[in-house]
């Protein structure tokens, strides 16, 4: 209708004058026409100019759902797909304070939902929060949902042996386990050392392999068959027992270990003169990242100890 409006001013504008052989620019009506049609032209542009703009007065919503993947030096940041058709893409947001002083880190396009943090120290609690962009450059809110990671060491293939086999290579060190197995008994009291949080040891007798350790501030736990050591990222912080747990293939089991620092362990392989798993270990002590309470309640089962 508009660009109707202005096609018929230009045909009555170039037929203005023709009848009498002068020219059209010659005339009042033409003038007055001309004026109205430089005045009917702008007044679309703005109509147009408005109308766009009102298209994009939106921002985006907020996304919703982010969480977090704890890795070794990385984070792993997850949210749910924004539904706009404009989405041009999100940005992530870090702090190191809990609902404040966020920054963005990175962006990522629209088909994204995922993004790799791999700048984060270990022992160090980074909060994470991500907002939608759309092509207008309208930013959303921050997301509601915040996540909160730890970055921790880990690893993988450590094999303790059986400790009556070949002791020297049966205990294991959470603080130091990059440094694979340890004597299990190196002092020769027949004690795990003080500096040694468990060791492995086969009852020959019921057929069962074990975790066990003699102090009674190390707290152990079988959860359950998991496929990958990633699928635990917060322990219980209730059910603990001491002395000692059962090793099932394929089990993660957590520990909390004297001086109040966390860990997981993924068993691979359980033979009856070796155990193989993966571990993860907490630097920043009773980080609720890994386990979100400071004191998990022992529940003390039988002990049992290294004959």
């Amino acid at each position: 209708m508009r660009a109707a409006h202005i096609a018929l001013l230009s045909v009555v504008l170039l037929a203005l004058g023709c009848g009498d052989g002068t020219s059209p620019t010659d005339t009042v009506e033409y003038r007055e026409l001309e004026t109205q049609l430089g005045t009917a032209r702008a007044k679309i542009a703005d109509l147009e100019a408005r109308l766009d703009g009102a298209a994009d007065l939106d921002a985006p919503s907020a996304p919703r759902g982010v969480s977090v993947i704890t890795g070794d030096g990385e984070v792993v940041v997850l949210w749910l797909a924004n539904p706009e058709p404009d989405l041009d893409g999100y940005d992530i947001l870090r702090s190191r304070r809990a609902g404040q002083g966020f920054a963005v880190i990175g962006s990522v396009g629209p088909a994204a939902t995922d993004y790799l943090d791999d700048t984060p120290q270990n022992g160090t609690a980074y909060y994470y929060a991500v907002a939608a962009i759309d092509e207008a450059g309208n930013a959303s809110d921050r997301s509601r949902d915040s996540a909160e990671s730890t970055p921790r060491p880990e690893g993988d293939g450590v094999e303790l042996h059986e400790f009556g086999v070949d002791p020297e290579a049966s205990g294991f060190r959470f603080s130091e386990a990059e440094d694979g197995p340890v004597d299990w008994d190196a002092d020769g009291d027949n004690w795990l050392d003080d500096d040694v949080d468990i060791a492995y040891w086969f009852d020959a007798e019921a057929g069962i392999p074990y975790f066990f350790s003699d102090h009674e501030d190390v707290l152990m736990q079988d959860l359950g068959f998991h496929e990958e050591l990633w699928s635990i990222d917060s322990v219980p912080t209730q059910g603990y027992t001491v002395f000692s747990t059962e090793i099932v293939a394929e089990h993660v089991y957590a520990f909390v270990t004297p001086e109040g620092h966390y860990a997981k362990v993924r068993v691979t392989e359980a033979e009856p003169l070796v155990v193989t798993f993966d571990w993860a270990y907490q630097t920043q002590r009773d980080n609720p990242n890994v386990a979100p309470a400071l004191n998990p309640v022992p529940v003390v089962a039988g002990r049992r100890r290294a004959r």
